[in-house]
């Protein structure tokens, strides 16, 4: 009997054990029961954990930084992802690369800490061509969470460009002058593609070197960054070119000659003669209120025409004249002559006066030939020269203009006759074509 009820109790158990599914057992379970390992026991292992198993051990303290890094990136403590920033850059070496320019750049801009930005951006632009900085093959970070975060991180910015994911509160903190730098620095990865950002960071570069000409990273700017973007405009490079080499170009066309107009408003002098030229109870003299220089300049030499006040109220004359440019300089012009021409007499008539309507203006003038010399001379202070239009060769100076001379006229009309010497002053301003 009590083999019998051994064998029914083993029966009973080998019926119990078939009944039961293998999906019941666990793969470590399953492992154990065939000897095999558990076929997802390799996948049970994150992604940081296998890249420790497959990187150089000089390389483990580096994903154990980067893991400090993500995690205070993580929880938002900044202050944590300065502090392991540094400690992670300091494992950089010519063999290791521990942390991509782009990764630096999204941690700071995840972080906030814009001054820190600035200064990797310098660095890296600065030693962008050392090809001595690393080896041919350095040992580069990447496959973790902090590479697959910073993934994210770009694809959540956008197609912008980084710069407008700054905080614009915490980047009014930084001075104006890293404002506008680093502002450049953001936007010249996109400056070499589109045209309308090329000439925003021509434009903030140009900006910053007339506000900060004696910054120390102003002189590299200028090089680097401002003069390749103008070469890439033929048009602004022309520009920018004729701007540096405005000064040598004046120096070089200095009496060389051009066509200037002078407008000349003010006008004083004196003279001897022509006392009795005129019956001032019949007619007032009145000076016009304008006098005018036309003249045009070959080299040394200028050939004019004017309508000057000889230095006697209501006498002006008509003038043809021969010159010379004594001397020319950046701002300075000096221009003596000598001129012949023909004089009249502007005078306003009084209640009875013969020939001419009652408080009407008239000009009598000589009867015939020419009857004055004039011996002056120009000076010409030229407070503004600029291009001509879009020219890189021709000049527009406007000048403050003074005249100083005398008139020897003989005048003949059968009205007025007489003969004096007039010495006379006149100041207006010029423009000059050149």
């Amino acid at each position: 009997m009590r083999k019998i009820g051994l064998l029914v109790i083993l029966c009973a158990l080998m019926a119990w054990s078939q009944s039961v599914s293998k999906s019941d057992f666990s793969d470590f379970e399953k492992s154990l029961m065939t000897d095999k390992p558990a076929e997802n026991n390799s996948q049970s292992l994150n992604e940081f954990e296998q890249s420790l198993m497959n990187v150089p051990s000089e390389m483990e303290p580096v994903y154990v930084a980067r893991e400090q890094v993500l995690e205070a990136l993580k929880s938002k403590d900044y202050v944590l992802v300065e502090k392991y920033m540094d400690q992670l850059l300091t494992m950089e070496s010519h063999s290791v690369i521990p942390a991509r320019v782009v990764e630096k750049q999204v941690i700071y801009i995840e972080s906030k800490k814009y001054g820190k930005l600035l200064d990797m951006l310098l660095d890296y632009y600065h030693n962008v061509f050392d090809t001595t900085r690393f080896d041919k093959r350095p040992l580069v970070a990447e496959g973790d969470g902090l590479d697959l975060y910073v993934r994210n991180a770009i694809e959540s910015y956008g197609e912008k460009n980084v710069y407008y994911s700054l905080n614009n509160e915490v980047l009014m903190k930084l001075p104006k002058l890293k404002r506008d730098k680093l502002k450049i620095l953001l936007l010249l990865r996109d400056a070499y593609k589109d045209e309308e950002v090329g000439k925003l960071v021509r434009h903030l570069s140009e900006s910053f070197l007339e506000n900060a000409p004696n910054d120390p990273d102003a002189h590299w700017i200028k090089n680097s960054i401002l003069s390749p973007l103008t070469r890439m405009d033929m048009f602004e490079f022309a520009m920018q070119n004729r701007k540096e080499q405005k000064e040598n170009i004046i120096q070089r066309k200095l009496y060389s000659g051009g066509f200037g107009i002078n407008a000349l408003f003010l006008t004083f002098g004196t003279g001897t003669g022509f006392d009795n030229l005129y019956r001032k109870d019949l007619y007032k003299a009145n000076d016009l209120p304008i006098n005018i220089e036309l003249y045009t300049q070959f080299k040394r030499f200028a050939l004019l025409f004017e309508l000057v006040n000889n230095g006697f109220t209501g006498m002006h004359t008509y003038e043809l004249g021969l010159g010379l440019v004594a001397y020319d300089s950046r701002y300075l012009k000096v221009r003596p002559y000598m001129a012949w021409g023909k004089s009249f007499m502007e005078l306003e008539g009084r209640k009875g006066a013969p020939g001419i309507s009652d408080y009407e203006s008239t000009a009598f003038g000589n009867d015939d030939g020419p009857y004055s010399f004039t011996a002056a001379v120009n000076v010409d202070f030229k407070f503004i020269t600029a291009f001509f239009l879009v020219s890189r060769e021709n000049f527009t100076s406007f000048s403050l203009v003074g005249k100083l001379g005398f008139s020897n006229i003989d005048f003949n009309h059968y009205r007025f006759k007489g003969d004096g010497t007039g010495f006379f002053m006149n100041f207006g301003l010029g423009i000059y074509f050149w």
